[in-house]
Protein backbone atom coordinates (compact mmCIF):
# COMPACT_ATOMS: atom_id res chain seq x y z
CA UNK A 1 0.00 0.00 0.00
CA UNK A 2 1.90 3.43 -1.13
CA UNK A 3 1.99 5.82 1.52
CA UNK A 4 -1.10 8.31 0.28
CA UNK A 5 -3.39 5.12 0.59
CA UNK A 6 -2.53 4.56 4.16
CA UNK A 7 -2.85 8.05 4.59
CA UNK A 8 -6.57 7.94 3.72
CA UNK A 9 -6.80 4.68 5.42
CA UNK A 10 -6.09 5.99 8.78
CA UNK A 11 -8.37 9.13 8.66
CA UNK A 12 -11.18 6.92 7.37
CA UNK A 13 -10.88 4.46 10.46
CA UNK A 14 -10.21 7.52 12.68
CA UNK A 15 -13.17 9.68 11.64
CA UNK A 16 -15.64 5.64 11.59
CA UNK A 17 -14.23 5.03 14.96
CA UNK A 18 -15.00 9.22 16.34
CA UNK A 19 -18.28 8.78 14.29
CA UNK A 20 -18.92 5.63 16.41
CA UNK A 21 -18.44 7.12 19.54
CA UNK A 22 -20.04 10.18 19.16
CA UNK A 23 -23.12 8.71 18.12
CA UNK A 24 -22.87 6.05 21.36
CA UNK A 25 -22.77 9.26 23.77
CA UNK A 26 -25.00 11.99 22.33
CA UNK A 27 -28.39 13.24 22.74
CA UNK A 28 -30.89 14.00 20.17
CA UNK A 29 -32.91 17.22 20.43
CA UNK A 30 -36.02 17.02 18.71
CA UNK A 31 -37.95 20.33 19.82
CA UNK A 32 -37.23 23.24 22.23
CA UNK A 33 -38.78 26.13 23.02
CA UNK A 34 -36.95 29.21 24.52
CA UNK A 35 -38.13 32.51 25.52
CA UNK A 36 -37.97 35.35 27.81
CA UNK A 37 -41.46 37.70 28.57
CA UNK A 38 -41.95 40.63 30.31
CA UNK A 39 -45.14 43.52 30.28
CA UNK A 40 -46.17 45.96 32.71
CA UNK A 41 -48.78 49.08 33.20
CA UNK A 42 -50.73 51.14 35.03
CA UNK A 43 -54.15 49.63 36.81
CA UNK A 44 -53.37 47.02 34.04
CA UNK A 45 -50.76 45.01 32.12
CA UNK A 46 -50.07 46.23 28.96
CA UNK A 47 -49.27 43.94 26.02
CA UNK A 48 -46.35 41.47 26.45
CA UNK A 49 -43.30 41.66 24.47
CA UNK A 50 -41.80 38.40 24.17
CA UNK A 51 -38.51 37.05 22.43
CA UNK A 52 -37.84 33.65 21.22
CA UNK A 53 -34.83 31.50 20.34
CA UNK A 54 -34.00 30.98 16.64
CA UNK A 55 -34.41 26.65 16.19
CA UNK A 56 -31.50 25.14 18.59
CA UNK A 57 -29.13 28.12 18.17
CA UNK A 58 -26.97 29.75 21.42
CA UNK A 59 -29.68 32.15 23.26
CA UNK A 60 -28.92 34.97 25.10
CA UNK A 61 -31.60 37.76 25.60
CA UNK A 62 -32.24 39.93 28.19
CA UNK A 63 -35.75 42.66 27.83
CA UNK A 64 -37.08 44.84 30.13
CA UNK A 65 -40.89 47.08 30.35
CA UNK A 66 -41.50 49.95 32.37
CA UNK A 67 -44.15 52.21 33.26
CA UNK A 68 -44.26 55.36 34.85
CA UNK A 69 -47.00 57.98 36.09
CA UNK A 70 -46.05 61.56 36.44
CA UNK A 71 -42.74 60.70 36.09
CA UNK A 72 -42.02 57.79 38.56
CA UNK A 73 -41.57 54.01 37.60
CA UNK A 74 -44.30 52.39 39.09
CA UNK A 75 -44.42 48.91 37.18
CA UNK A 76 -40.89 47.01 36.08
CA UNK A 77 -40.76 43.80 34.68
CA UNK A 78 -37.34 42.46 33.60
CA UNK A 79 -36.37 38.74 32.09
CA UNK A 80 -33.18 37.10 31.02
CA UNK A 81 -32.02 33.98 29.61
CA UNK A 82 -28.75 32.36 28.78
CA UNK A 83 -29.20 28.57 26.89
CA UNK A 84 -27.14 26.14 24.74
CA UNK A 85 -28.03 22.79 23.18
CA UNK A 86 -25.23 20.67 22.39
CA UNK A 87 -25.14 17.17 21.24
CA UNK A 88 -23.76 16.16 24.80
CA UNK A 89 -24.93 18.79 27.24
CA UNK A 90 -28.17 21.12 27.63
CA UNK A 91 -27.45 24.32 29.97
CA UNK A 92 -29.63 27.38 30.95
CA UNK A 93 -29.52 30.36 32.98
CA UNK A 94 -32.08 32.39 33.53
CA UNK A 95 -33.71 35.45 35.72
CA UNK A 96 -37.04 37.71 36.22
CA UNK A 97 -37.30 40.51 38.40
CA UNK A 98 -40.70 42.68 38.83
CA UNK A 99 -41.99 45.48 41.16
CA UNK A 100 -45.40 47.35 41.26
CA UNK A 101 -46.16 49.83 43.10
CA UNK A 102 -49.34 52.26 43.72
CA UNK A 103 -50.99 51.62 40.66
CA UNK A 104 -48.13 49.83 38.76
CA UNK A 105 -47.46 46.11 37.55
CA UNK A 106 -44.93 44.66 36.69
CA UNK A 107 -44.40 41.18 34.91
CA UNK A 108 -41.45 38.43 34.35
CA UNK A 109 -41.11 34.94 32.66
CA UNK A 110 -37.82 33.20 31.80
CA UNK A 111 -38.63 30.14 30.10
CA UNK A 112 -36.79 27.08 28.25
CA UNK A 113 -38.60 23.49 27.34
CA UNK A 114 -36.04 21.20 25.24
CA UNK A 115 -37.50 17.28 24.20
CA UNK A 116 -34.51 15.23 22.99
CA UNK A 117 -34.45 11.07 22.44
CA UNK A 118 -31.47 8.83 23.97
CA UNK A 119 -31.31 5.73 21.56
CA UNK A 120 -29.27 3.63 24.53
CA UNK A 121 -28.98 3.73 28.21
CA UNK A 122 -27.23 6.62 29.07
CA UNK A 123 -25.28 8.24 32.30
CA UNK A 124 -26.06 11.79 32.95
CA UNK A 125 -25.39 14.28 35.27
CA UNK A 126 -28.46 17.20 36.42
CA UNK A 127 -27.08 20.11 38.50
CA UNK A 128 -27.89 23.55 38.96
CA UNK A 129 -29.90 25.79 41.61
CA UNK A 130 -33.38 27.58 42.06
CA UNK A 131 -34.59 30.32 43.47
CA UNK A 132 -37.48 32.54 44.05
CA UNK A 133 -38.55 35.16 46.36
CA UNK A 134 -42.09 37.44 47.26
CA UNK A 135 -43.96 37.24 43.90
CA UNK A 136 -41.44 35.07 42.17
CA UNK A 137 -41.53 31.20 41.31
CA UNK A 138 -39.25 29.14 39.88
CA UNK A 139 -39.34 25.22 38.25
CA UNK A 140 -36.90 22.78 37.36
CA UNK A 141 -38.03 19.41 35.90
CA UNK A 142 -36.89 15.99 33.58
CA UNK A 143 -39.77 14.18 32.53
CA UNK A 144 -39.99 10.57 30.14
CA UNK A 145 -42.49 10.22 27.28
CA UNK A 146 -45.04 9.17 29.73
CA UNK A 147 -45.06 12.58 32.00
CA UNK A 148 -43.72 10.78 34.85
CA UNK A 149 -41.51 12.93 36.79
CA UNK A 150 -37.92 11.92 36.94
CA UNK A 151 -36.59 15.21 39.16
CA UNK A 152 -38.30 18.19 39.96
CA UNK A 153 -36.90 21.02 41.54
CA UNK A 154 -39.39 23.68 42.37
CA UNK A 155 -38.72 27.08 44.44
CA UNK A 156 -42.42 28.79 45.79
CA UNK A 157 -42.17 31.34 48.15
CA UNK A 158 -45.18 33.88 48.56
CA UNK A 159 -43.99 35.90 51.65
CA UNK A 160 -40.65 37.95 52.97
CA UNK A 161 -38.10 36.06 52.52
CA UNK A 162 -36.44 34.01 49.66
CA UNK A 163 -36.45 30.14 48.63
CA UNK A 164 -34.27 27.87 46.98
CA UNK A 165 -30.79 26.26 46.97
CA UNK A 166 -28.41 24.26 44.92
CA UNK A 167 -28.94 20.40 43.61
CA UNK A 168 -27.15 17.77 41.99
CA UNK A 169 -28.77 14.40 40.76
CA UNK A 170 -26.99 11.51 38.64
CA UNK A 171 -28.23 8.12 37.11
CA UNK A 172 -28.38 6.31 33.95
CA UNK A 173 -31.77 6.95 31.15
CA UNK A 174 -33.58 3.93 29.78
CA UNK A 175 -33.59 4.92 26.05
CA UNK A 176 -36.84 7.33 25.55
CA UNK A 177 -38.19 10.82 25.01
CA UNK A 178 -37.59 13.09 27.48
CA UNK A 179 -38.06 16.38 28.53
CA UNK A 180 -36.16 19.20 30.47
CA UNK A 181 -37.89 22.43 31.73
CA UNK A 182 -36.59 25.15 33.85
CA UNK A 183 -38.31 28.79 34.12
CA UNK A 184 -38.81 31.69 36.56
CA UNK A 185 -42.21 33.77 37.03
CA UNK A 186 -42.97 36.50 38.49
CA UNK A 187 -46.23 39.08 38.66
CA UNK A 188 -45.88 42.47 41.25
CA UNK A 189 -48.58 44.89 42.25
CA UNK A 190 -49.87 46.73 45.44
CA UNK A 191 -53.17 46.17 43.82
CA UNK A 192 -55.44 44.74 46.39
CA UNK A 193 -57.95 43.52 43.20
CA UNK A 194 -54.96 41.79 41.13
CA UNK A 195 -53.67 38.28 41.03
CA UNK A 196 -50.24 39.54 41.98
CA UNK A 197 -49.52 39.39 45.69
CA UNK A 198 -46.55 41.39 46.43
CA UNK A 199 -44.99 44.81 45.09
CA UNK A 200 -41.78 43.25 44.03
CA UNK A 201 -40.63 39.66 42.88
CA UNK A 202 -36.86 37.77 41.85
CA UNK A 203 -36.33 34.44 40.30
CA UNK A 204 -33.57 33.09 39.28
CA UNK A 205 -33.06 29.12 38.10
CA UNK A 206 -29.78 27.27 36.39
CA UNK A 207 -28.95 23.76 35.09
CA UNK A 208 -26.80 21.80 33.29
CA UNK A 209 -27.33 18.17 31.51
CA UNK A 210 -24.77 16.42 30.62
CA UNK A 211 -24.34 12.95 28.73
CA UNK A 212 -21.78 11.20 30.52
CA UNK A 213 -19.89 9.13 28.15
CA UNK A 214 -19.12 4.96 28.93
CA UNK A 215 -15.31 4.11 29.39
CA UNK A 216 -15.58 2.38 26.27
CA UNK A 217 -16.52 5.33 24.60
CA UNK A 218 -14.04 7.50 26.22
CA UNK A 219 -11.28 4.81 25.38
CA UNK A 220 -12.93 4.97 21.28
CA UNK A 221 -12.61 8.25 21.04
CA UNK A 222 -8.54 8.45 22.59
CA UNK A 223 -8.00 5.98 20.47
CA UNK A 224 -9.40 7.56 17.28
CA UNK A 225 -7.51 10.43 18.24
CA UNK A 226 -4.54 8.69 18.81
CA UNK A 227 -4.58 7.36 14.71
CA UNK A 228 -5.39 10.96 13.47
CA UNK A 229 -2.44 11.83 15.04
CA UNK A 230 -0.50 9.68 13.39
CA UNK A 231 -1.78 10.44 10.08
CA UNK A 232 -0.41 13.58 10.59
CA UNK A 233 2.82 12.21 12.16
CA UNK A 234 5.85 13.43 9.75
CA UNK A 235 7.54 10.26 8.26
CA UNK A 236 11.28 9.54 8.88
CA UNK A 237 13.19 9.10 5.64
CA UNK A 238 15.95 6.33 5.95
CA UNK A 239 18.79 6.38 3.48
CA UNK A 240 21.66 3.69 2.99
CA UNK A 241 24.83 4.39 1.86
CA UNK A 242 27.26 1.59 0.59
CA UNK A 243 30.27 1.07 2.27
CA UNK A 244 33.78 1.69 0.27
Amino acid sequence: MTGRALFYSHLWISAFTLLIANSASALLATHQTRFVEVASGIFALDPATRVSASGFDFFDEVIESESTLDGFTLGIGRAAQRSEILPDLISAVGSVLTSGFSTGLGSARSDISVSFEIAQPTAYLLSGSAFGMADASTLISLRNSQGSVIHDVSSFNFGNGGSGGGFSFSGILPPDIYEIRGYSSSCSSELQDFSCGFDSGDGTYSFSFKVIPEPSTALSIGFGLFLLSQCFRPRRSVSLTAAT
